[in-house]
């Protein structure tokens, strides 16, 4: 098992053999307010090629932890920050088994955000991004979104005070849950799901 663990400016990847720290510029180029943690917690995901997809407040990159390099910057995404401290959630979407195999990463959140954002990494540089089917609740600070047995992404929560606040304010506390059924779900694309049968 590998841990994965972030300060400021440095990485550090541990097994049962050895603790190594290393120097991560990405984590000095995301942090945009010096002296002020604004970058603590990335959105980490095994890639398929065996390098890890990191993303933080608009960015993301390829990073091979092995050489410790960067083998892939990718483009810087319009409008705020996504990650901490605006923080939001992301899920790695399945694995499409046909042809090249490549991963999509459903990011959800914002300040505040009504549309998921799908990254297709097969589509021209420029439009890999698309905005997804719009909620009307808004999913801010401490959302979270987790991938269903039926390939649903179950999305809930929304607290973005220091305490549960249902009234008075813009963006109130939500505790409501929703699944949200990704394009990859309509009909036309039933014959490549896999079934599961007991």
């Amino acid at each position: 098992m590998i841990e994965i663990v972030t300060t400021v400016t440095c990485v550090s990847f541990s097994d049962e053999r050895n603790i190594n720290a290393i120097h991560l510029a990405f984590l000095d180029e995301t942090n945009d307010r010096p002296k002020i943690e604004n970058n603590l917690y990335p959105f980490v995901f095994l890639n398929i090629d065996g390098n890890l997809f990191i993303f933080l407040n608009n960015r993301a990159i390829l990073y091979n932890f092995v050489a410790a390099k960067v083998v892939k910057t990718f483009p810087i995404l319009p409008g705020s920050k996504r990650s901490y401290p605006s923080t939001d959630s992301a899920v790695l979407l399945p694995l499409k088994l046909t042809g090249a195999i490549e991963a999509e990463v459903l990011e959800f959140g914002q300040a505040p955000v009504l549309n998921p954002v799908l990254y297709s990494p097969e589509k021209a540089i420029g439009s890999r991004f698309e905005l997804q089917n719009t909620t009307s609740i808004p999913r801010i600070y401490h959302s979270r979104v987790v991938l269903l047995r039926d390939r649903q992404v179950l999305v809930g929560g929304s607290i973005p005070h220091d305490r549960y606040k249902f009234s008075d304010v813009l963006y109130s506390t939500e505790l409501s849950l929703e699944a949200f059924s990704p394009d990859y779900l309509d009909s036309m694309f039933d014959h490549l799901h896999p079934h599961i049968y007991c």
